[in-house]
C-alpha cells in the first residue's frame, strides 16, 4: 500500500487519555490472591505493622495516597508494590522487612517498637522464606 494514500489514524481526544490515566494511575502489580504473599505474608503484614499505612491506621490523613511505607495497607497491590521497597528478592539477609524485625544482641527487634509484641517466630520465617523464594506476587 502506498503510504501516501494510507488513511491517518482517528485522534484521540485529550480527555479519553485523561480518564484512562485515572482509571489506571492506582492499579499496582497484580497479586494472586492463593499466592505467598496474599496468604503468608500480608495478613502478618497488616496485624503486625498497622503503622505502615498511610491508608489508614494510626498514619492515616498523613498522606494523599499510598506511599512507599504502606507495606501494610489492606489492599493486596498497594502493600506488595510498598514492600518492594525494603526487600532484595532472594535476599532476606539484605532486607530490611526481614531484618528489622529479628532480635538483636539484647533480643529485642527494631520493629515493631517495644510498646508491641515482637512478630512470632512463625510469622518472620513466612516473610523470610517469601523473600527467600523472590518475593513474588504470585
Amino acid at each position: 500500500m502506498n503510504d501516501k494514500h494510507a488513511r491517518p489514524l482517528p485522534r484521540v481526544p485529550k480527555t479519553a487519555w485523561t480518564l484512562f490515566a485515572l482509571l489506571f494511575a492506582g492499579c499496582g502489580t497484580p497479586v494472586d490472591a492463593d499466592g505467598p504473599f496474599a496468604t503468608e505474608v500480608h495478613g502478618v503484614l497488616v496485624e503486625r505493622c498497622g503503622c505502615h499505612d498511610n491508608t489508614q491506621g494510626p498514619a492515616a490523613g498523613t498522606s494523599s495516597k499510598a506511599g512507599p511505607g504502606d507495606f501494610a495497607a489492606d489492599d493486596l497491590s498497594i502493600a506488595y508494590d510498598a514492600a518492594q521497597d525494603y526487600l532484595t528478592p532472594g535476599e532476606p539477609e539484605n532486607s530490611p522487612l526481614y531484618t528489622q524485625i529479628l532480635p538483636d544482641a539484647g533480643g529485642e527487634p527494631d520493629m515493631p517498637p517495644l510498646a508491641f509484641e515482637p512478630i512470632p517466630q512463625l510469622e518472620r520465617d513466612a516473610i523470610r522464606d517469601w523473600i527467600a523464594d523472590g518475593a513474588i506476587a504470585e
